[in-house]
């Protein structure tokens, strides 16, 4: 079969196991080309672990994977404009990160809005912000981490799969080949997920790290099916927390090598990137808790706080959710739906800044105006009882930061008490 005109012996050799019994290619993108942005001297370094002998094979890996020049490379897949907002706390990224929302998002961060009208314009600007170019203070977990550049990178928290994950080499040649959906997608479907939490982690890196190969290739962002691997990278962090990598069956090298064990890395970083695939929640993964986004909404309190980007992200959610039919996932007809998970109900007062004051105010605006307009067009309402408590948590949240709203909210109640019950 075809190899996309790719040097067959080069492949061989990066093909070929080492003294452990392991190949590049059981990690790595099909022909490494994420490996690539590496510097001379990491390739050649990382290379010499596998090879430290035989260093014909180790050349011909390294000529292989040197074929054509450089890509730019991320040091951080995806992380949008390139690198994070660098403040030394959450709370400082945090503020910076509601400056740059003024510029981009005026109205949700501009005057308190007074209409259903201006409701709707604000869910319309949420949802063209472009989440793949708009700095976020969230550093987005590393391509590769390596204990070589000191201790905290030594981690697991990265792309690259700490134990033989790649599908067949069949497979492999096939997208080789041919790189489109199909191909990519039966490589997603043929990665291997062994037994263990170290072997699902690397399953599930494996299938994300094929995603971000693919965009290197294409320039095509692949939305993933439901079960997101970025999402479901995000989920083993919070479930795997605390855990030992001993415990989840790490290889002893591994083990030796990493530092920083805390499976929480994993988690908001993955989230927040699973999010900005699918930003209305209704495609990453069949629990309630996914589609209300009630852990991440914890995730980005614990490991900020970033109060800022939680209000963006929730306003962004409920109008891609509400209308946007793309991202409806249900048999239901699409209504709008408060759903401020954790915000509201874990009954955490925030502490916000000036402009989160305004996106929050203006948020909850937004979904009172488009929540009434949805039951007098439908008669109908989806979980009243969720909506009738989240509206009362709103009307005194709106009080506490001085934009109270008690006819609106008052009004929506009444709504919501006679509109015909769905769930």
């Amino acid at each position: 079969m075809s190899r996309g005109g790719f040097d067959a012996p080069g492949l061989d050799a990066f093909r070929r196991p080492d003294g452990n019994g392991q190949a590049c290619a059981n990690c790595h993108s099909p022909d490494g080309i994420e490996l690539q942005s590496f510097s001379d001297a990491t390739l050649r370094r990382r290379i010499g672990r596998h090879f430290p002998i035989d260093r014909n094979e180790g050349a011909a890996i390294y000529s292989y994977l040197r074929r054509q020049p450089r890509p730019a490379g991320l040091v951080r897949p995806f992380q949008p404009a390139g690198s994070p907002i660098w403040y030394a706390t959450a709370e400082a990224r945090d503020r910076a990160f509601g400056q740059i929302l003024a510029r981009r998002a005026p109205k949700l961060t501009g005057p308190i809005i007074e209409s259903a009208a201006e409701a709707e314009a604000v869910a319309e600007e949420v949802k063209q912000i472009d989440l793949f170019s708009l700095p976020i203070g969230i550093p987005l977990n590393r391509l590769s981490n390596d204990v070589f550049h000191g201790a905290k990178q030594g981690t697991v928290a990265d792309w690259i799969p700490d134990t033989p994950a790649a599908p067949t080499f069949g497979l492999q040649d096939a997208y080789l080949a041919t790189p489109n959906r199909a191909t990519l997608g039966a490589l997603i479907s043929g990665t291997l997920f062994g037994v263990g939490g170290a072997q699902k982690l690397a399953g599930l890196k494996y299938r994300a790290l094929a995603i971000y190969q693919h965009w290197l290739r294409t320039g095509e962002r692949v939305m993933p099916p439901v079960e997101s691997p970025f999402w479901q990278i995000g989920e083993f962090g919070r479930l795997e927390r605390g855990h030992s990598l001993n415990e989840l069956g790490f290889p002893p090298r591994v083990r030796a090598e990493s530092k920083a064990t805390d499976m929480a890395d994993l988690r908001l970083p993955w989230y927040w990137l699973g999010w900005m695939f699918d930003p209305g929640l209704q495609r990453s993964g069949d629990l309630p808790e996914t589609r209300r986004a009630d852990y991440f909404v914890r995730s980005l309190r614990e490991d900020g706080p970033y109060p800022n980007h939680t209000l963006f992200m929730l306003t962004r959610k409920l109008a891609e959710q509400g209308t946007n039919p793309e991202a409806w996932n249900s048999d239901y007809v699409q209504m709008y739906e408060i759903q401020y998970s954790f915000w509201l109900l874990d009954q955490v007062t925030p502490k916000l800044d000036p402009v989160g004051k305004r996106i929050e105010a203006n948020s909850f605006l937004m979904s009172l105006y488009l929540l009434s307009r949805d039951i007098r067009r439908t008669g109908a309402v989806l979980l009243p009882e969720s909506q009738r408590t989240q509206v009362k948590l709103m009307q005194a949240e709106l009080k506490r930061i001085g934009n109270p709203n008690d006819d609106l909210c008052q009004s929506t109640l009444e709504l919501i008490k006679t509109a015909r019950p769905i769930r």
